[in-house]
């Protein structure tokens, strides 16, 4: 159990009727992934007047962009639930998203309610570039950043790396082929060659 507090106003009601206590752990439901727990920085405020709970978050802008550079950085594909997360931190809306991935509104949004989106590669990798671009600019703006020095100078420099990263595969993944063109034995015209 946290530590119990004096009687505070009840967020619900108005009414000095409440206590808080700093939870120890919590569960982030809040935040709409299903795996994000938060250690100290939450209290629970219980009415005895209206009988209702309400959760409290310490800087609770400033989490939202640090779980949104934890997502960013993270090995592996993103599930719906994280894309759906990220294009929030972003400030982006379906219809944003899919008009700069070149997709249907709808795809966004069904690929954002699966737990596997079943991206390839490629699809992961255009995804992650967009969502990186979209969120530093979110940053820029006047107002926007609540994220420390420590956790920008991270973001930055797994941006660089995840670019270079980004262009190595792809240089992989096109097939680099030879063509051969031949003029004809008139000399009028260019064909390609096909027994090169």
């Amino acid at each position: 159990m946290g530590r119990q507090r004096s009687k505070v106003i009840c967020p619900g009601c108005g009414r000095r009727s409440a206590t808080d206590r700093v939870l120890p752990s919590y569960r982030f439901r809040e935040s709409g992934l299903p795996n994000v727990w938060l250690k100290r920085g939450v209290t629970e405020t219980t009415c005895s007047r209206c009988g209702k709970s309400h959760i409290g978050i310490e800087k609770e802008g400033q989490l939202l962009q640090v779980i949104a550079v934890g997502l960013l950085m993270k090995p592996g594909f993103l599930t719906g639930d994280e894309m759906r997360f990220l294009r929030g931190a972003c400030q982006m809306s379906q219809a944003t998203l899919a008009s700069t991935l070149r997709h249907r509104r709808e795809t966004v949004s069904e690929r954002e309610t699966r737990r596997n989106p079943d991206l390839s590669l490629a699809e992961e990798i255009w995804l992650r570039l967009v969502l990186l671009d979209s969120f530093r600019s979110h940053l820029r703006s006047a107002g926007n950043r609540f994220l420390d020095t420590s956790h920008l100078r991270k973001l930055n420099a797994f941006t660089d790396g995840f670019c270079a990263a980004a262009l190595r595969v792809a240089g992989r993944m096109s097939r680099r082929v030879e063509l051969t063109a031949a003029m004809d034995r008139s000399r009028k015209t260019w064909r390609l060659d096909e027994a090169a």
